[in-house]
């Protein structure tokens, strides 16, 4: 190609890749995502900003079995799409996380009174729901669970 077609054929260039970068929207960016390979600092950091950021809808974080992915749980599906731009993945859940620590605190106020055959219970996030543990079987508080 000759010097003279090339600074011919530079506008058109430049005006094409232009075109073509305004035209891709920014979310079409992939953004990184989170899993088990991220540090545990990133993870905790991650996982504080969205807290403060979800606020009420913050539904707890946990690291996916199954595929290694940060997960995030959100009671907003209108708010997942911050969870995701976070790099984490974004799951839409019934209870948020200062609900389901509320019932936990609660019978953690009552476990004098908790008949001896509760050992224990806990917060299942990623079932999103409180877990009563009595004697070796686990059963969630709702009762939709294993007995």
């Amino acid at each position: 190609m000759s010097r003279r077609t090339l600074s011919s054929a530079l506008p058109l260039i430049c005006a094409a890749v232009t075109a073509a970068a305004l035209a891709t929207p920014a979310s079409a960016a992939p953004a990184s995502v989170l899993d088990a390979s991220a540090s545990p600092s990133t993870l905790a950091a991650t996982e504080q900003s969205l807290r403060d950021q979800l606020g009420g809808a913050y539904a707890h974080s946990w690291l996916d079995t199954t595929t290694g992915k940060f997960v995030v749980g959100v009671t907003d599906a209108t708010r997942a799409s911050e969870v995701r731009e976070s790099g984490a993945q974004a799951k839409v859940v019934a209870r948020s996380a200062t609900a389901l620590e509320h019932v936990q605190s609660t019978l953690d106020q009552r476990a004098r009174t908790a008949p001896d055959s509760v050992t224990g219970w806990y917060v299942d996030a990623p079932a999103n729901e409180v877990v009563v543990w009595p004697g070796a079987a686990f059963r969630p508080l709702n009762g939709t669970g294993p007995a």
